[in-house]
Formats: C-alpha cells, sequence, structure tokens
C-alpha cells in the first residue's frame, strides 16, 4: 500500500497524480509508519508533546495533504485513531523526495520535516 494507491476513507488525501522525485520505499524492519491527513496528524502530535511518546516519533514526510510518520516497529498497540493507516514491515510507502530537494513542507509539494 502507498500513498497513491490509499482510498479516502483509508485516513489519508489521494495524490494528484504523479509527481517527481516520487518513490518507494519497504517498511521495515525496526521501523513502521503511520499515514494520516496533515489535521490529524498535527492533533497526533500536539496530543504527544511533551510525553514519552514523543521521543519515538521519527522522521516525518508530506504529500498531496496526507502526512507519514516514521515510528519504531510494534507502535500499534495501543491502535492508533480512525482515520490513520498504519504501515508495517514489507508493506511500500510512497516517499517524497530527499530532504534536500524539498526544503519546504506544504500541502501542494512534499516534504520533509
Amino acid at each position: 500500500m502507498t500513498l497513491a494507491t490509499l482510498t479516502p476513507g483509508a485516513g489519508t488525501a489521494l495524490l494528484s497524480g504523479p509527481a517527481p522525485g516520487l518513490r518507494s520505499q519497504q517498511v521495515g524492519p525496526g521501523w513502521e509508519v503511520l499515514l494520516m491527513p496533515e489535521p490529524l496528524a498535527r492533533s497526533v502530535l500536539a496530543t504527544i508533546a511533551g510525553t514519552a511518546a514523543e521521543s519515538a516519533v521519527g522522521w516525518i514526510f508530506a504529500h498531496g495533504g496526507a502526512w507519514g510518520i516514521f515510528l519504531p516497529a510494534r507502535s500499534d498497540d495501543p491502535a492508533w485513531p480512525s482515520g490513520t493507516t498504519y504501515l508495517t514491515a514489507g508493506d511500500l510507502v510512497t516517499l517524497p523526495p530527499s530532504p534536500g530537494d524539498s526544503p519546504k513542507v506544504t500541502a501542494r509539494r512534499g516534504g520533509w520535516t
């Protein structure tokens, strides 16, 4: 499953079409990815700010109104809220261009934070 193939009900915005620089990466081992719409991602990050859970948040990327957060393996217990998609080892995730190629994260142009 990738950002490009998720349905709207799966919790992320669909990509508007092929975008230059996007690449697929197999998830894991040792890390997993949580995908969600930007407003939900902001809410999740605000909720865990200042807690022990905040230290588990890895790189964050955005594309097409959806955010992806890298997390340690088995970070899905307890389950994440509805409207999210949790990718585990072996799944494919579509990543935006590398951080050096995309300095600013916006809804129209993907990137890394």
